[in-house]
């Protein structure tokens, strides 16, 4: 199985070539502050895990408006957003 992982900072691909990317991949998965890269370009994770600290209150709720699984954990954590991304993801096969 493919996942496209978004993390936050910076993308320097074009909206274009996520998009290309998240259609050939089975599902697509943010660590925290990457879902706003997601939504930036319209579309829609299959999963968003972390503490929150770098989604809006407004982005959080379309988000589960949407119907998006949601892992969040508590801020005071020993491992990062994108750490516990990944423990999910292999856990699922990816």
């Amino acid at each position: 199985m493919k996942a496209l992982v978004f993390l936050n900072g910076e993308c320097d691909l074009s909206d274009d070539d996520i998009r290309s990317y998240a259609a050939d991949s089975d599902g697509l998965f943010c660590a925290d502050g990457g879902a706003r890269h997601i939504h930036r370009i319209g579309l829609v994770p299959t999963l968003v895990a972390g503490d929150m600290d770098s989604i809006g209150r407004d982005l959080l709720d379309w988000f589960s408006s949407a119907g998006v699984e949601m892992k969040k954990f508590l801020p005071d954590k020993d491992s990062s957003d994108a750490e516990l991304l990944f423990e999910i993801l292999f856990s699922r096969g990816y």
